[in-house]
């Protein structure tokens, strides 16, 4: 029952030559994608939400997508003591904010990451550049997500794993730092205008989590987990009850219409955020978050 479902993630990051050009192809797709719905004019936000190995294309696509942002582009449009420029400062200070937080201190400082996110969001995606969008992509929300095993999925260990992420080939939220006091994910320091890095795509895109709690193995949802302790505390990880024995992989968006809603209908539907609101208004004190931050 597991193996179709938890070995397509396997499949796609695998780096036979294969999977490497198909990986490349779907990519490709992806970021095309973005950018006629960015060019189009027609959009003020976008919104990627993916399920299971959906999820991992969208990480994948959006750390492309971002990559291929010329840094030139983003000094023009962070000209010194701009708006642009003072959010994405305070962004970066609640960054470090959140990364040292311990204990009850780290939902108030998630809190405060998240909605400086969509502070700097609001204003990078007005910023034009030739007539045209930086960056529309709001909101990242994954559901039942094999990421929660990307230490497994793409690294050999943990030093290979961190490396990685430090090298910059796996985004985080919040970025992975340039630079600790003060708090940086931008360069270059010496210039009075500042481009983030180029896995920086969480600074302005604010991603959610989702997934049932497993029970006896197979029950509930063992493809997905918590990914915060992997990929950084600003992502927000929601855990779902998984009543009875049954396999929830594919719950996540059943009976949309029932009354009351599901528990996971529910979680959706804040993580979209349709509203833009802030993260005391999504979640209020209902949150379930996954994990403890200890490092």
């Amino acid at each position: 029952m597991l193996a179709p479902v938890a070995g397509d993630a396997a499949r796609y990051l695998s780096p036979t030559p294969d999977n490497v050009a198909a990986r490349q192809a779907i990519r490709e797709a992806g970021v095309d994608l973005l950018q006629r719905l960015q060019d189009s004019g027609r959009y003020d936000r976008i919104v990627i939400a993916g399920h299971s190995l959906g999820s991992v294309i969208g990480y994948d696509v959006l750390n492309v997508a971002w990559g291929r942002i010329d840094k030139e582009v983003f000094w023009r449009v962070h000209p010194a003591g701009s708006l642009l420029m003072k959010a994405l400062g305070q962004l970066e200070q609640r960054s470090i904010e959140l990364i040292k937080a311990k204990g009850e201190a780290v939902e108030p400082a998630r809190r405060a990451y998240r909605d400086a996110q969509r502070t700097y969001f609001e204003l990078l995606s007005a910023a034009r550049d030739d007539g045209k969008a930086i960056w529309l992509v709001s909101d990242f929300v994954t559901l039942g997500s094999p990421l929660s095993a990307a230490d497994v999925l793409v690294a050999k260990d943990d030093d290979d794993f961190r490396l990685r992420k430090a090298y910059r080939e796996l985004p985080t939220s919040p970025p992975w730092l340039e630079k600790l006091d003060p708090p940086r994910f931008s360069f270059d320091m010496r210039r009075p205008s500042r481009s983030p890095h180029q896995a920086a795509v969480f600074a302005p895109t604010v991603w959610t989590n989702i997934f049932f709690e497993v029970k006896w193995v197979l029950a509930g949802d063992p493809i997905g987990g918590a990914v915060a302790p992997l990929l950084g505390w600003g992502v927000r990880d929601v855990s779902l009850p998984s009543p009875g024995l049954a396999f929830r992989h594919l719950d996540y968006w059943t009976r949309p219409d029932a009354k009351p809603a599901t528990a996971a209908v529910i979680a959706l539907r804040r993580a979209l955020n349709l509203r833009r609101q802030t993260e005391d208004q999504i979640w209020g004190a209902g949150v379930v978050d996954a994990g403890d931050h200890t490092d």
